[in-house]
């Protein structure tokens, strides 16, 4: 049990609602097994301008090892001050991890998306599985419900996962377009394709977001293609994935993607593994 002291590390999670998020009790559990004396803890901010007075504020800290960013500050994060970007934070304009490296015998800040594994890796099981219904040289429908940051990682995560296996397209849906009904006017009509929707609207914490995906979901029903399958961001059960299961959808929640991006956090902050036991999947909801 962690008993913190005057040589503490500490590690934060910044984003406007953290109630229901697992990564504090993950990272806390991860770095004890390690033998780091570190503690992570939520940094509830809510604004743009109490996010990036805390984080830099915290960034002067000799204590302070990074954190993970999430909604809706994963673009702002861009602006911190004397903070690099690495490579999938400049592909994806967009970070959820913060870190420090030693260059020239300096420390310095660095923004990493490590979203951007965790949903790479969640498409290519996704794809595994289309694969497995035949039809290979079908084509591939993503759709993705949103336009934020994790809607633009999803969708360079598509490039990735999909390399040239596949003839496939992507359509993004704003908010804007959601409310308007009509989904599928923005939607190619192929029947002898696979739709794969990825929900990256704050679905599971959000009424309003749970209401336009299921709706979407709903018309995308219509559409008489090979199968359907959504990726649901969240991995908590929405009424958007309860809906796809009841349809006959093939429903991928979160779980690999939060596994995914949290392992490469830790590996940027820890420089080593995390450990293989289960990790905190069930948030509190107190």
């Amino acid at each position: 049990m962690l008993h913190p002291n005057g040589t503490t590390q500490m590690l934060a999670l910044f984003g406007e609602d953290l109630r229901l998020s697992p990564s504090p009790a993950t990272h806390t559990a991860w770095a004890e097994q390690a033998g780091l004396n570190w503690v992570y803890l939520p940094m509830p901010c809510q604004n743009e301008t109490a996010f990036m007075s805390l984080c830099s504020a915290l960034m002067e800290c000799s204590g302070f090892q990074g954190g993970n960013i999430t909604n809706p500050f994963k673009r702002s994060a861009l602006n911190l001050p004397g903070v690099k970007l690495d490579g999938s934070a400049e592909l994806c304009r967009a970070a959820n991890t913060l870190y420090r490296v030693s260059e020239n015998n300096q420390s310095v800040w660095r923004l990493a998306n490590t979203d951007l594994a965790g949903c790479s890796e969640t498409l290519s099981r996704i794809l595994r599985s289309v694969n497995e219904q035949g039809d290979l040289n079908a084509a591939l429908q993503f759709v993705i419900l949103g336009t934020g940051a994790m809607a633009d990682t999803c969708a360079q995560a598509i490039s990735i996962a999909c390399g040239h296996q596949h003839n496939s397209s992507t359509t993004l849906l704003s908010r804007t377009q959601l409310e308007r009904g009509e989904i599928l006017k923005h939607v190619p009509q192929n029947r002898k394709s696979h739709i794969v929707v990825i929900n990256a609207l704050p679905s599971g914490t959000r009424p309003e977001a749970d209401r336009l995906a299921s709706t979407a979901l709903e018309e995308l029903d219509q559409l008489p293609v090979y199968s359907k399958h959504l990726f649901e961001i969240s991995y908590l059960e929405t009424p958007a994935s309860k809906h796809a299961s009841s349809s006959g959808w093939g429903v991928t929640r979160g779980e690999i993607l939060f596994e995914e991006q949290a392992r490469a956090s830790f590996k940027l902050w820890a420089r080593c593994s995390a450990s293989n036991s289960t990790t905190a999947l069930q948030p509190s909801r107190e």
